[in-house]
């Protein structure tokens, strides 16, 4: 997708009309400003359980799943491409959204940053809850509807996270 002002992955202007939920881009957004992999301008409602893995590229207010965030909130939401989630926040919001990069980039509260490890551990996948999952040792982000991923028990041979409903981690050499 490829526009100036306001540009979605999804949706491109957002102003009422319901929330946003269990969508994921994958295409690459391109823009000027307002420019989002998910929502180019939400105004308001919810972007929930969301992922963006395609870029975005913009001159101003681009962000991983909203490019501006003027009302609204986003919840539970996941970025490996663009490297936050929201390009510019007015008076939104965000909780539980979790963005691939090095060091934190987005200042929106109820972000955070999160590492390549961090993503293939199965850890991510965990912190989005239900929804999300992944198969661990194969894929590498977390995935909308993708094998539930748990806490290793505390009785486990190994810490961090599984496919096992029961908690139980068997040990790889590649942990």
């Amino acid at each position: 997708v490829n526009s100036s002002n306001s540009v979605g992955g999804i949706v491109c202007y957002k102003a009422n009309y319901g929330a946003v939920t269990f969508c994921t881009n994958t295409g690459a957004v391109s823009g000027t400003q307002k420019v989002g992999g998910i929502v180019g301008d939400n105004r308001v409602d919810s972007i929930e359980n969301c992922a963006n893995n395609g870029t975005v590229s913009g001159t101003s207010e681009t962000g991983g799943i909203a490019g501006n965030l003027y009302y609204g909130n986003i919840v539970n939401c996941f970025d490996n491409a663009a490297g936050s989630i929201v390009g510019k926040n007015s008076n939104g919001s965000a909780a539980n959204c979790f963005y691939l990069a090095e060091s934190e980039t987005d200042s929106v509260s109820g972000t955070t940053a999160v590492s390549e490890k961090q993503c293939r551990s199965g850890e991510v996948s965990f912190l989005l809850g239900s929804g999300w999952g992944q198969l661990i040792g194969i894929d590498n982000y977390p995935i909308l509807g993708g094998a539930a991923v748990y806490a290793a028990a505390e009785d486990s041979p190994c810490s961090g996270y599984t496919n096992s409903s029961d908690g139980i981690k068997e040990h790889s050499y590649a942990d």
